[in-house]
């Protein structure tokens, strides 16, 4: 069975189709496909007040170009899922090349917005959101090239301690320190995994723990959003705190089951960004704990399905890629969560799937599609 029998399933007889259906993870498909469905409906009820203020008011602005990158998303997500996760493996390093080239023309003319300078094309393409998914791939096919080698220094640690820093100072030079922080916490956590090593850890964690100190010197604004996050705490009043207050306000205010979808207040005026950064406190509002929970729960079926998955794989590769995607996607989600009820700093990281973003949606639409691939493979192995 290939991955073209997908047209001709609903032909098969009953006991084929049955073999068929067996092949895909339908739990993993369905919180997907909820998810995206959501987004759809908070990038309209979020969005259509600020599409309304544009020189030319269209409140459908923001959703049409959402439904747009939707569908290239879907495209992207087929073809990720039909070719083998062999080619991807093996076409890594120049993928990894070509992003990083991509950062580097970010530093050199890319537009710059919200204080920082992320993006290409005018402020279509951002190539740092491609980067999340690359160092995996790239990552995964490096570790489990090494083998042994991991656990020599030489010939493990200090390499990819290399590469990873190169990535990590492009992105720190944008200046996008959480993306820096997240992708590096992500690809070391694949390395320990590989090696289990806990002396390289060790070394590891006291290094980030340095770079962190010099980063925050270097751009001060990284210490502005932990006093002020002192200060959401410390003085509710203040100003600036403005935004922290506001969002987790907003994400309480619905209630058990919300204001219903469209009709929440907080996103017209006191919330920064509502279909992007603070997505969550609009589906809080409008949706209430129920919806949030909901949501939440979502995200727990993708990662539940992921870990299976990296669980039944039957090589590194597939293994880390696999336990990679789903660390780095669940743990952007919780950070979106968290900074929306102000239990962490600001972070300008959007929830996957659900915020406005054309990048970022094709982007995680193509690792899930891949992620299908390593599944479906893995099964097809396991009963041909």
């Amino acid at each position: 069975m290939t991955h073209n029998t997908l047209a001709a399933a609903p032909g098969l007889p009953r006991s084929e189709r049955i073999r068929w259906l067996e092949q895909y993870d339908w739990w993993l498909l369905s919180a997907l496909a909820s998810l995206l469905a959501i987004g759809i409906i908070m990038v309209f009820s979020a969005s259509y007040y600020e599409g309304l203020l544009r020189a030319v008011p269209d409140g459908l602005y923001f959703l049409k170009r959402q439904i747009l990158w939707l569908f290239a998303g879907l495209a992207v997500f087929l073809v990720a899922a039909a070719v083998p996760h062999r080619i991807w493996q093996s076409l890594s390093p120049a993928m990894f090349i070509v992003v990083c080239l991509g950062l580097i023309a970010v530093l050199a003319v890319g537009t710059r917005a919200f204080g920082s300078q992320r993006l290409l094309f005018g402020a279509s393409f951002q190539p740092s959101e491609i980067m999340k998914i690359v160092m995996i791939f790239y990552t995964s096919h490096w570790l489990d090239s090494k083998g042994e080698k991991l656990r020599d220094n030489n010939t493990g640690l200090y390499p990819f301690s290399l590469f990873t820093a190169f990535v990590a100072i492009l992105l720190v030079m944008q200046p996008d320190i959480t993306m820096a922080i997240l992708i590096s916490t992500t690809a070391f956590a694949l390395f320990f995994l590989a090696s289990r090593n806990l002396r390289q850890l060790l070394w590891v964690g006291i290094l980030f723990a340095i770079l962190i100190v010099a980063a925050a010197t270097l751009y001060p604004y990284m210490t502005e959003r932990l006093l002020d996050f002192k200060e959401s705490f410390a003085d509710p009043l203040n100003s600036a705190s403005w935004q922290e207050r506001n969002t987790a306000r907003a994400a309480v205010r619905g209630g058990l089951f919300g204001t219903g979808p469209g009709q929440g207040e907080m996103k017209t005026l006191w919330v920064v960004l509502p279909w992007t950064d603070s997505v969550f406190a609009v589906i809080g509002e409008e949706t209430g704990f129920a919806g949030s929970i909901a949501v939440v729960g979502l995200y727990a079926v993708i990662a539940w399905r992921g870990l299976s998955i990296a669980a039944r794989a039957t090589t590194l590769f597939r293994q880390l890629t696999a336990v990679g995607l789903i660390f780095m996607l669940t743990t952007q989600a919780l950070l979106h969560v968290c900074v929306v009820l102000n239990i962490t700093p600001v972070t300008g990281m959007t929830l996957p799937f659900v915020s406005f973003g054309g990048s970022s949606l094709v982007t995680w639409l193509a690792a899930m599609g891949v992620l299908v691939n390593i599944d479906h493979t893995t099964r097809i192995q396991a009963n041909p």
